[in-house]
């Protein structure tokens, strides 16, 4: 998936952000544009407010912790893109970090009932998991959408609503993604 190019300060193109299948990207920003063209296809529309708002992760160590910039808010958008492959463990998650609380857990499991659990963990104490079928299986390119709302969060996976998962936390206080 490539990004339109734009401008810097000095007039020069550049790209904001590239990935290439398989590698996975992580990409997080406050609000994004969407312009209903005649076709009535939606398409996004990158401002150059949103392009510089936009902190993106390409190709990172997995698994590894990236820290996110700035406190998430009700309308901030978590993507992460991939691929499942045949040499990858038999399950994945992404999380969302909090000093020692796992303030969001997406599960995606396949050797254990195919399907992606979702949970929190505070102070290594899990609480109540909430199941949900898995849409993935192995050799899959996943886009996975983490949307926060006031209270949940609002999760898709390939353009299909995967599950609302009320926060346990403060949405507030996320500090990394893994």
């Amino acid at each position: 998936m490539n990004h339109p190019p734009c401008k810097d300060k000095n007039g020069s193109r550049r790209t904001i952000a590239l990935m290439t299948h398989p590698m996975p990207s992580i990409r997080i920003w406050k609000e994004r544009i969407f312009v209903e063209e005649r076709d009535g296809k939606r398409r996004t529309q990158y401002s150059e407010a949103l392009l510089r708002s936009m902190h993106v992760i390409t190709s990172p160590d997995v698994p590894s912790a990236h820290a996110i910039r700035e406190q998430l808010r009700a309308g901030t958008e978590i993507h992460v893109t991939g691929h499942v492959t045949h040499h990858h463990h038999k399950d994945f998650s992404v999380e969302l970090l909090s000093g020692p609380h796992i303030v969001l857990h997406v599960n995606f499991r396949f050797e254990h009932g195919h399907r992606v659990a979702m949970n929190t963990s505070v102070n290594g104490q899990w609480g109540s998991e909430i199941d949900h079928h898995n849409p993935l299986k192995h050799h899959d390119h996943f886009d996975l959408k983490i949307h926060v709302h006031e209270g949940y969060y609002h999760i898709s996976v390939n353009g299909e609503h995967l599950a609302d998962f009320p926060h346990r936390l403060p949405y507030q206080s996320v500090q990394a993604v893994d």
